[in-house]
This record gives C-alpha cells, sequence and structure tokens, in this order.
C-alpha cells in the first residue's frame, strides 16, 4: 500500500516536464494530455477496486478457513 501511495503522489507531481507549471502559468515546459490523465484515473479506480475485493473477500475468507466451521466433528474429539 505504501509503494501505491509514492507511486501515485510521484506520479501526480511528476505528469509535467516542468513541476512548476502546476501553480505558474508563465512556466515553460509540458504536461500530460488529458486522455492520458483519464487513462490513468481509470487505470487507479480499477487498482482500487481489485483491492476492495481483495481485503472485503479474500481477508475474511482466510480467517472463515481457520474457524471450526471447516474442521471434521470427528478431530474436535481426538
Amino acid at each position: 500500500m505504501t509503494i501505491y501511495t509514492i507511486g501515485s503522489v510521484l506520479t501526480i507531481l511528476l505528469q509535467c516536464t516542468n513541476i512548476r507549471m502546476m501553480w505558474d502559468q508563465t512556466a515553460v515546459g509540458s504536461c500530460w494530455t488529458v486522455k492520458q490523465i483519464k487513462m490513468l484515473g481509470y487505470l487507479n479506480i480499477c487498482l482500487n477496486i481489485s483491492t476492495d475485493i481483495a481485503f472485503s473477500v479474500g481477508i475474511p475468507a482466510s480467517l472463515t478457513k481457520k474457524n471450526s466451521f471447516f474442521t471434521n466433528p470427528t478431530d474436535m474429539h481426538s
């Protein structure tokens, strides 16, 4: 998660050849096109959905698998 967050921040900061272009309209350089930023947004959405599914399904499933619901009742008496 930390790597993803750092990558997101760096992507935002490095989208222009001159970082000053984000706040200074007189700075010279180029930035990503609107299409590139939209595609990055869609990628971000897909990654967020996949981690949400992993955390909401994967973790509880692994926890319930360790519960006694899935053990053989005859093993409990040994």
